[in-house]
């Protein structure tokens, strides 16, 4: 079975130390034998490991404040804590578990089961909501909205100069957000209403898109390849903004009549002159003068 959180930890370290690219990192070897669903997880708590990392780095501060940490303690508490509070339906208790395991030592594995444990009582009620603790608004906006949303300081306090609080957060909130799954229609093959009821049918809700015509928003598709319409060619994949120029690249029919006919030369070279052979540098266009 494949240690998916080791595989991470490996991969997020060189990411670190040797500022590597994640989507190939992911094609590695270390992948290679990997179920979808594992390569699935790897990919969510990889990128989501280092998104997240300036709000992940803000909550470990706040709960192992005193303590001097390695780089891959800190690397196993972010991916840690990814787990807990950004991951949905993630057992908590399986998460603990898994990430402490991740520990070199017995000293180690006691100190990231007393951080994670101690993290979950602080920020998460009684009833199950996460409750996370960021920097207060009246001590700085920018601070506070570069932890909240994860995103540089001075790339916050510009967006602030050009647009204000409010449009800030906004902008930064969408950012962040998980795109839906929009698909582009062939129409050749279908249209955007038929192919919307086949998804129905399915049980998989699916929304035109705003500007795109021939675009479809799934709210809550499930794996791409779970889907039942795609293998048949009658859509294919696409995020939102993508969908915009896709218009003209889209399959259409093509009238005969609309297809211009090749236009000769006028008095072109003879295939078997010198220059066709490669004798010497072929002139553009053949004239008596330069004509064997």
């Amino acid at each position: 079975m494949v240690d998916v959180r080791r595989i991470a930890l490996r991969l997020l370290e060189a990411w670190e130390r040797d500022d590597t690219y994640l989507n190939l990192s992911l094609n590695s070897p270390a992948t290679a034998e990997m179920t979808r669903e594992e390569r699935g997880f790897l990919t969510a708590l990889l990128y989501g490991a280092v998104e997240r990392r300036i709000t992940l780095d803000y909550l470990i501060g706040r709960v192992a404040a005193r303590s001097v940490l390695s780089p891959r303690t800190r690397n196993i508490l972010r991916l840690g804590f990814y787990q807990l509070f950004f991951m949905r339906n993630l057992p908590a208790h399986a998460a603990v578990s898994l990430t402490v395991s991740l520990g070199e030592s017995k000293g180690e594995r006691g100190f990231l089961n007393g951080v994670l444990r101690s993290a979950l009582r602080q920020f998460v009620s009684a009833d199950g909501t996460v409750s996370l603790p960021f920097p207060p608004r009246e001590r700085g906006l920018a601070r506070h909205l570069s932890v909240a949303y994860s995103f540089p300081p001075d790339l916050v306090r510009f967006f602030l100069d050009l647009y204000g609080g409010a449009e800030t957060e906004k902008l930064l909130a969408a950012f962040n957000r998980e795109s839906p799954l929009t698909i582009a229609v062939n129409t050749l093959k279908t249209n955007r209403e038929d192919l919307a009821a086949r998804f129905a049918e399915a049980g998989i809700e699916a929304r035109p898109t705003k500007y795109s015509p021939v675009g479809l928003t799934l709210p809550a598709a499930p794996p791409v390849t779970a889907l039942p319409v795609l293998p048949r060619g009658c859509s294919s994949c696409r995020t939102r903004r993508r969908s915009f120029p896709l218009r003209s690249s889209l399959p259409r029919p093509v009238k005969p009549s609309s297809i211009p006919a090749p236009v000769p030369e006028a008095n072109p070279l003879p295939p078997r002159s010198r220059w066709a052979t490669g004798e010497t540098s072929a002139p553009t266009t053949c004239t008596a003068a330069n004509c064997p």
